[in-house]
């Protein structure tokens, strides 16, 4: 991670007193209502793993300013990394990060202000090289350099007792002017997120305009009958990551399914990795017909691979279907790799034969 933020789901709001250095009293805030979300973005911009929210802490790495300040002034604060996940053009940038800092009075905020370029690195990895005023808030900078990737921009500015920082990579200056002054709303009137805006919506990627594909899944969420745990949609990547797969989809308590076009599964097949499990004499085949198409379930064995005669005395410890449609495959519990292919953990629930074809049977199409 960029920084050392203590990270929770949620930060209780601030209980500013009427202390402070002669400042007025300053308005009582929860950076993470004072933040951009993703329902204040396009749709197909989902938070980064480094957003969070909490205390931050600057121990670790070199901030001559903000290591006492923090120390000194406990603010508490909220950084979201918005980042584009659709393939086509970003209508701002692929990496919008907002930030929010929230001091007990706007002493701390000042002296905050005043380490802006420290804070920009800490925040969204900026590396200020050059800046100029800008108008918003009560003090405001606008900083250009660099990002963690590509040239950066962003806008450092105090309203009242709280820092804002908003920066965009790569560098747009259109881009960032306008989602700063959309965040410096929100300073203006705080509003509180709903647990869905808190959350990446698991759907995102599926409405990719150029995923063109038919998606066959269990639902967002997928309560077998009998005794088999429910499932819940946790994990989509769409054309990005695995050996060859158009569709990743991923469900709580141990369910895969990746969608492949015909041609990319028949190669795939052919490969080493792609003969894991079920290409073996020592595997049983179950097929099954299925709404619109047929399903293969395998049952056989994890490491090592591939598994030849004699079969091992053990009973089979791994289960795996291919779903045949009309224009996809889909792989169910698919290994992503050789050690992927490790004996399944005794008792897990969807490794056996009937809760694949309970799982099978389920798919349909979104």
């Amino acid at each position: 991670m960029r920084n050392c933020v203590v990270l929770v789901l949620a930060v209780a709001a601030l209980v500013c007193g009427c202390g402070g250095s002669g400042t007025a009293a300053p308005r009582s805030t929860n950076p993470e209502d004072l933040v951009l979300r993703t329902s204040d973005m396009p749709r197909g911009y989902k938070y980064g793993d480094d957003s969070g929210c909490g205390v931050p802490t600057a121990g670790e790495g070199n901030w001559p300013k903000l290591e006492p300040l923090f120390d000194a002034e406990r603010p508490t604060s909220c950084v979201m990394q918005l980042e584009w996940v659709w393939h086509g053009e970003p209508p701002y940038s692929s990496s919008v990060t907002s930030g929010a800092y929230a001091f007990r009075d706007e002493d701390g905020a000042r002296r905050a202000f005043e380490a802006r370029d420290e804070l920009a690195t800490y925040a969204a990895s900026l590396t200020a090289k050059a800046g100029e005023r800008f108008d918003l808030g009560d003090q405001a900078e606008l900083v250009h350099g660099q990002g963690l990737n590509h040239p950066a921009v962003g806008v450092v500015w105090r309203e009242r007792n709280v820092v804002a920082v908003l920066v965009v990579e790569p560098a747009q200056d259109g881009a960032v002017r306008e989602l700063a002054h959309k965040q410096q709303q929100k300073l203006e009137q705080p509003s509180q997120a709903s647990p869905q805006e808190r959350e990446n919506d698991p759907e995102l990627q599926l409405e990719d305009p150029s995923v063109k594909l038919p998606v066959y899944w269990l639902g967002r969420a997928f309560d077998p009958p009998g005794a088999l745990p429910p499932l819940e949609l946790d994990l989509v990547s769409v054309g990005r990551d695995g050996p060859g797969q158009s569709i990743q989809l991923g469900y709580r308590t141990g369910v895969t399914l990746d969608t492949w076009e015909p041609a990319a599964w028949k190669r795939f097949k052919r490969t080493r990795l792609g003969r894991l499990i079920w290409d073996s004499p020592c595997a049983h085949k179950r097929v099954v017909d299925v709404d619109g198409g047929r399903a293969e379930i395998f049952q056989g064995y994890g490491l090592p691979n591939p598994v030849k005669r004699p079969c091992p005395k053990r009973p089979p410890d791994r289960v795996i279907a291919h779903v045949y449609y009309e224009t996809v495959v889909v792989a169910v519990n698919m290994p992503y790799c050789y050690m992927c292919a490790r004996p399944a953990p005794a008792g897990s629930p969807y490794n056996t034969v009937e809760a694949i074809e309970t799982v099978v049977r389920s798919l349909r199409l979104r």
